[in-house]
């Protein structure tokens, strides 16, 4: 186990090749976004000149958590449901850790994610 661990950790990777068009190179999502939006509108029938489109969108979720409140008793309930053969999330925390420990740790939890009153 501990070989294997050492190949995955250890092992390079290689990087992501970046976008090139027109030989530029493209740099961050929204210069991505436009040279993928130039691309795909060479090959559009669609005639949208007359096209009335909203400047901004509504957000799709609220940026922020605060009408979500905890109770105790939450969290050994959801983290039962773990599957413990899962990897770890990029928190690095066991999903053995959270199903076995839940019950010793739904306090800390609750302090954690409920508004300080």
């Amino acid at each position: 186990m501990l070989e294997f661990s050492k190949k995955i950790l250890y092992t390079k990777t290689t990087p992501v090749r970046s976008l090139n068009v027109d030989n530029n190179n493209v740099l961050g999502d929204l210069e991505e976004t436009e040279a993928f939006n130039r691309y795909f509108v060479k090959f559009s029938t669609l005639d949208d000149s007359e096209s009335d489109l909203p400047n901004e969108y509504p957000p799709l979720i609220p940026k922020t958590l605060d009408a979500l409140t905890t109770r105790v008793f939450d969290f050994p309930n959801c983290f039962v449901k773990l599957d413990v053969s899962k990897a770890f999330g990029p928190d690095g925390v066991s999903p053995k850790l959270l199903k076995y420990g839940a019950h010793q740790l739904s306090t800390s939890l609750s302090r954690l994610f409920n508004p300080i009153n």
